[in-house]
């Protein structure tokens, strides 16, 4: 059994393989056909603005509800801004202990330096919201569609 076995493998190698490679010509051997690329067009009625994008380490007794991050032109004082259209964050719950923020930038910052901050929405003086390994002011880039990644953290203040 195992001799006709082999032997029936050997064949169908024999018979396979060269069908296989003649089936897919290797890279070297496909020639152009003279065409140009296809251009890719974007529509002029899309813009993609960039994004900033991070997370919030929280405690589990801050809800992401409880938390705002926003964004304006630098210099300013965090949270003493108008709002201005898409200077502020839409946060979601990650976890039990992390929220994730996303601000789409608005034109009229493009090219600036601007001013992140997070804060509480009701103010406590035992919790603070304190950005993680950057700072401020922050370079927003002229292109569009670029993403930018800052993180927070919440801190809360244990009186024993």
């Amino acid at each position: 059994m195992f001799k006709n076995t082999s032997l029936l493998l050997a064949c169908l190698a024999t018979v396979v393989v060269p069908t296989l490679s003649k089936a897919v010509p290797a890279p070297s051997t496909i020639a152009p056909t003279g065409s140009t690329p296809a251009q890719f067009n974007v529509p002029n009625n899309i813009q993609v603005n960039p994004t900033i994008m991070g997370k919030i380490d929280k405690p589990p007794s801050v809800s992401c509800n409880d938390l705002t991050v926003g964004m304006t032109k630098y210099p300013h004082t965090p949270g003493d801004f108008p709002q201005q259209e898409g200077s502020t964050a839409v946060l979601s719950n990650a976890t039990r202990t992390s929220c994730t923020y996303k601000i789409q930038v608005p034109k009229g910052f493009l090219g600036e330096n601007v001013y992140l901050w997070g804060n509480l929405k009701k103010p406590s003086p035992l919790v603070t919201v304190q950005p993680v390994g950057w700072n401020n002011p922050l370079p927003i880039p002229q292109e569009l569609g670029v993403v930018q990644g800052f993180n927070f953290v919440v801190k809360e203040t244990i009186i024993h």
